[in-house]
């Protein structure tokens, strides 16, 4: 401490960038494990000299901590004391104050104090686990590593690019010859056992010139060692450059001899060194990894899971509605919505994948639903994972209400006269086929982003099976192939066939640009660890956002009929071109949506946490809104009464959702349709397919639920999984 410049080299410009920060309004603190007597002297030789107006380094700090027992400073609460004499006496405190210094306490004391908290704190160290990681672990801030070494590595680096691609190409030439070797020497092994070899080309050979080719192809390699050996004991040496030390070598401790080599980003010439792996660390990527990989483990959704957040605009790109109806819970179209996907479900799960995860993670060795048609039903699934990218699952189910009624029956016709009577009348019910129906679906991930599904469905009561299979990538695209004549499945309400359910082959693309305004967002302080039911309903806020986008549709086969006997008033009246002898045709259309969010409460607590209004308006048909309003202004100006098809078209799809927490991860969810009755002079407001769930936050990868609806109009009851739905 006598002779601190033998030890610190000060930088002139540190103190003078801290005084630009704290004079543009930042709010500075240091805290240090050293303690105050060892801090104030190095802090006045590294800052004193060098700021202005007599200014000392207490002044640029807002608080000042000494002894702050860092990493326990992140972890736990200490006692705070403050330090009042120069001397370092100090007293009890339990509140930091601006221009203060302090020895001990916390992290979060400092929190509280500021009012700031997480990543609205930027905190710069030197040391990778004292100060980058606990702060970011504990408390999420932001960090920022100090690792002056670096600085020179990267010069060097960028010195030696020429150096390092000569040294790969010299690397890749001996390893397509040490290839060509290996396959000579393994063409020899085989030839003493009388097989052929790998290739024609050595099989050819005869054994003294596959002898000779060894040996040609060994001096090759012998050649490229001598020039890559020097060219790799040479790389690093422009940023650490070795030297030798022997037991003779007289070590002055004040100028030690150098005896590292190489960079400290790598460990040989390929892999990171585990200095950077420690960083990388520090700043998230390997929790990252953890995420992904647990989600992997999960039953095999880990590649399902990277693809769920990619049609983040839920309404725009479902084909169906999800009813109970089907085994795969897909079948109802919903009416007016735009050209679909297909393959996403925005934040669901295909059917069966839900139900495997239900059985695995959740104590639903059954899974319920009901609808009209078929009843109160239950549903298994078993999956078969085949390998490492193709899934597949059996998706069975069994009509529990058909078979009660069944057996009442039975009982009321010819009551059992004894307990094995009646047993063998369940029995003989048991074996009845048209109590179960069975689906088989496999999913094959081509790349990790895109997925070939294929599905079929068969139902014992003798109704047609259901084939279906498609294609879709991670860039929008789905291509979709239909067979078989599709029929309105037990007295489903839509009109008509859906054009994409039609037999023939359709393409479609969409894409979209989104916009968020924050209007308001809660900067209160939330409970310390205690995790949300859901992070994405973590924060309270009032946001609005805007959604605009294209699709796209080319359609070959029967399909194409009815999509030209929809281009009517209530039709497709986008950019359309049409082939009818060749059943093709080309659609696009453009749509928007816009939506306003209000919530309150972060959803920790157990009651009473959460409250959430979403309003969603949307266009599903761009040029059925112009149309639309180019017919009013024609009829504005011709001073005629507007018609009520030219008032419908620019009319948006209205939804509006309310939800509310009931208790813990329970809450309890509205979300209806509003529609305007039009014909109507006084043109009423009538509420369209509400539909009541409640939620149960799983807390599973961060945002996840199990949610069981309600619909009174289709008189349909359902119990579905949904990750990250916002």
């Amino acid at each position: 401490m006598s002779k601190p410049e033998l030890f610190v080299t000060p930088d002139p410009e540190l103190p003078l960038a801290l005084l630009d920060q704290k004079e543009a309004g930042k709010k500075l603190l240091l805290i240090t494990n050293s303690d105050y007597h060892y801090t104030n002297k190095m802090m006045q030789h590294s800052f004193n000299r060098f700021l202005p107006n007599e200014m000392g380094w207490r002044d640029l700090f807002d608080i000042v901590i000494v002894s702050a027992r860092k990493p326990e400073f992140f972890q736990m609460s200490h006692p705070m004391y403050e330090v009042v004499t120069g001397e370092g006496l100090m007293r009890p405190c339990f509140k930091a104050k601006t221009g203060g210094l302090y020895s001990g306490g916390s992290a979060q004391m400092v929190e509280n104090s500021l009012n700031i908290h997480g990543d609205e704190i930027l905190y710069v160290g030197d040391h990778i686990y004292t100060d980058v990681s606990q702060s970011k672990v504990h408390l999420r801030w932001r960090t920022a590593l100090i690792c002056r070494e670096l600085e020179e590595e990267y010069s060097a680096l960028i010195h030696s690019r020429g150096h390092r691609a000569a040294l790969v190409d010299l690397i890749n030439q001996k390893e397509a010859v040490g290839d060509l070797f290996n396959q000579l020497r393994l063409a020899s092994q085989r030839r003493t056992k009388g097989r052929p070899a790998q290739t024609l080309a050595a099989t050819n050979l005869d054994d003294q010139e596959l002898s000779e080719s060894m040996q040609k192809l060994l001096i090759v390699m012998q050649r490229l060692d001598q020039k890559i050996a020097p060219m790799l004991e040479a790389d690093g040496e422009l940023f650490n450059k070795r030297k030798s030390l022997s037991y003779e070598h007289t070590v002055d401790l004040l100028n030690p001899p150098c005896i590292r080599w190489g960079f400290l980003s790598r460990a040989g010439f390929w892999d990171k060194s585990h200095l950077m792996r420690q960083i990388e660390k520090s700043n998230g990527f390997e929790e990252v990894a953890e995420a992904a990989e647990e989600a992997e483990t999960r039953s095999n959704l880990g590649m399902e899971m990277k693809k769920l957040r990619w049609a983040t605009d839920g309404s725009f790109w479902d084909l169906d509605m999800s009813t109970p109806r089907t085994l795969d819970g897909l079948v109802r179209p919903v009416p007016g919505d735009p050209l679909p996907l297909g393959l996403t479900r925005g934040a669901k799960l295909s059917r069966p994948k839900q139900i495997d995860f239900m059985q695995r993670f959740m104590p639903s060795p059954l899974v319920p639903s009901y609808a009209p048609a078929n009843g109160f039903t239950l549903q298994r699934v078993l999956a078969l994972p085949i390998g490492e990218n193709w899934f597949g699952t059996f998706l069975g189910q069994f009509n529990l209400q058909r078979f009660i009624s069944a057996v009442k029956k039975s009982g009321k016709e010819a009551p059992p006269d004894s307990v094995s009577s009646w047993m063998q009348s369940i029995g003989t019910h048991l074996r009845e086929k048209s109590l179960y129906a069975l689906s088989f679906c496999s999913e094959f991930w081509l790349t990790p982003d895109d997925t070939l599904v294929l599905s079929v469905d068969g139902y014992g009561d003798d109704k047609k099976p259901r084939k279906k299979h498609f294609f879709s990538t991670s860039y929008h695209v789905c291509a979709r192939h239909n067979s078989g004549t599709p029929e309105r499945f037990d007295g489903g309400q839509s009109d008509g066939v859906p054009a994409t359910l039609l037999p023939g082959l359709s393409v479609t693309s969409a894409f979209s640009f989104k916009k968020n305004f924050e209007l308001w967002r809660s900067h209160a302080q939330k409970l310390r660890m205690v995790q949300p039911f859901d992070i994405f309903l973590s924060n309270p806020h009032v946001s609005a956002s805007g959604i605009i986008g294209a699709a796209m549709t080319a359609s070959f086969g029967d399909s194409v009929r009815s999509q030209i006997a929809d281009d009517g008033p209530q039709g497709f009246r986008g950019f359309s071109f049409r082939a009818p002898g060749v059943k093709s045709a080309f659609l696009a259309d453009i749509f928007a949506s816009a939506t306003f969010t209000a919530q309150h409460g972060n959803f920790q607590r157990l009651f009473l946490d959460l409250t959430r209004f979403h309003a969603r308006l949307d266009f599903p048909s761009g040029s059925k809104f112009l149309s639309g309003a180019a017919h009013l202004a024609q009829d504005y100006f011709n001073s005629q009464q507007p018609k009520l098809e030219a008032i419908q078209d620019i009319c948006p799809n209205a939804t509006l959702s309310l939800q509310q927490q009931i208790c813990g991860p329970v809450s309890f969810r509205v979300d209806s349709g509003v529609a305007v009755e039009l014909k109507n002079r006084d043109w009423n407001i009538r509420v369209d397919e509400p539909v009541f769930a409640l939620e149960y936050a799983l807390q599973v990868l961060g945002s996840a639920k199990a949610v069981a609806w309600y619909s009174p109009k289709h008189q349909e009851c359902m119990i579905e999984l949904r990750f990250y739905e916002t």
